[in-house]
């Protein structure tokens, strides 16, 4: 079982189209990047331009008026270049003479650099479980899709390494985020030399560092949970992502107490759902934001003390009355933007600001009286980049504080549906319509 994590927000494509853009600017970007043979990156075009032409602005102007033909801009990494349209991929052909053909241990090593990346050699041993030989690493290496990273400041000093864009390019990705899932559940049918905690045929649910949409997918062994008896397989596919990102910036970030009350901005989404459950388990207050009165119905089922629609209310103001003037003392906000500021006002005194996704955008201008005023601490966090001893460290927090909760049905993830992986791109689509209440769940 697969996941899709939260919607998250890429600015670099949301920069505002400027319709006062020359097009001489247009046609010299064009030309230049016709010319190149590699993709260019904005700091080089910007060279070349003449002065006080914006560079970004002028990079999605040109994009747009490329979208709907056979060639469209496209951006690889932080760079720029012009591709076959996808759609139209079929009709090109390709005539290459391919020197060395990748072997399935290059491959199984080329995915675990992507996913675990910046790897050591003994972590991917650790990982497959066998050693690994150097001629596999040097071929992987003459390839260009892996390159050293630096070394681990750790004894030894390992090297380690990650992928390049000549990898995203290749593989057509714009960035190492758009390979997906991060939470997979399922049954154990091989484990490394070096798991203890998980065995053969166990069924087990784990946050992952990409590759969930598959059959089969490579978990970290102290990473993985057991399924509690209480949930299904399905069910279990929906929690692990969603739990440790609650847990940590609710209750590690965010240090909520019994007694506080706890503002979730997007309490329907999966990660607020489950958010409301464990806030109230913990004997805390909640109050949501949503965006409709099926959202808000769903939300005060849950447990939710008080839902504010913020289509039609103010949430500081609701707040406000809610807390009889005192304000949230944690905030779990996903939208960012010009909520920034709000929660700011919404704040308790020595409340504490968590940001883990920016869908209403990363940038804001912000008046900062108020954070120093009330004594405030905004903080945030991504759970993709973390060590895994940091993860690990989460699971054993979770296993400890959380688990029985599970286990004993108190709380499970609120299931918005469920499609087949070779249905991925339709269960995408049912997330984008922001319709969804809870998690969506891909079986593979």
């Amino acid at each position: 079982m697969a996941s899709l994590a939260e919607k998250r927000m890429d600015d670099a494509e949301d920069a505002p189209v400027d319709p006062q853009a020359r097009p001489e600017e247009l046609r010299l970007l064009e030309a230049l990047l016709f010319a190149s043979a590699e993709p260019l990156d904005q700091a080089t075009l910007a060279k070349r331009m003449p002065d006080g032409v914006d560079i970004k602005v002028a990079l999605v102007r040109l994009q747009a008026e490329y979208a709907s033909r056979g060639v469209n801009l496209v951006r690889i990494g932080n760079k720029w270049t012009f591709r076959t349209a996808g759609d139209l991929a079929w009709l090109m052909t390709r005539e290459s003479t391919e020197t060395r053909r990748l072997s399935r241990a290059a491959i199984e090593m080329l995915a675990i650099i992507a996913y675990h990346q910046p790897v050591t050699r003994a972590e991917i041993e650790e990982i497959r479980g066998v050693v690994t030989s150097k001629g596999t690493l040097d071929v992987l290496l003459e390839t260009g899709w892996i390159r050293p990273r630096g070394r681990r400041k750790t004894p030894g000093r390992p090297l380690t390494f990650g992928t390049t864009e000549a990898f995203l390019s290749q593989f057509s990705l714009e960035t190492l985020s758009d390979l997906p899932g991060l939470e997979v559940a399922g049954e154990v049918v091989a484990v490394g030399s070096s798991a203890k905690k998980h065995k053969l045929g166990d069924k087990v649910m784990s946050l992952v560092a990409g590759g969930g949409y598959a059959q089969y997918c490579i978990a970290q062994d102290a990473q993985a949970m057991a399924v509690p008896p209480s949930l299904a397989i399905a069910e279990a596919g929906a929690i692990p992502e969603t739990l440790m990102t609650v847990w940590h910036n609710v209750f590690e970030r965010g240090a909520l107490k019994a007694g506080e009350t706890l503002l979730i901005h997007g309490g329907s989404s999966g990660i607020g759902t489950m958010a409301i459950q464990l806030a109230k388990a913990f004997g805390a207050k909640v109050i949501v934001t949503v965006g409709s009165k099926e959202k808000a119905d769903a939300c005060l089922k849950l447990g939710a003390d008080r839902a504010v629609n913020y289509k039609t209310e103010d949430f500081v103001a609701e707040v406000k009355a809610a807390t009889s003037g005192t304000g949230a003392n944690v905030i779990l906000d996903m939208v960012g933007g010009d909520y920034i500021e709000r929660n700011y006002a919404a704040a308790a005194v020595d409340g504490r600001v968590v940001q883990i996704a920016f869908l209403g955008g990363p940038k804001a201008t912000v008046n900062f009286t108020g954070l120093m005023v009330k004594r405030l601490t905004h903080t945030g966090s991504t759970l993709r980049p973390r060590s895994n001893a940091d993860k690990t460290a989460m699971v054993a927090a979770i296993e400890a504080k959380v688990m029985p909760l599970l286990r004993e049905g108190r709380i499970k993830p609120l299931m918005d549906s469920s499609f087949p992986l070779e249905k991925a791109a339709d269960a995408h689509r049912r997330m984008e319509t922001s319709e969804h209440i809870g998690k969506i769940v891909l079986l593979a």
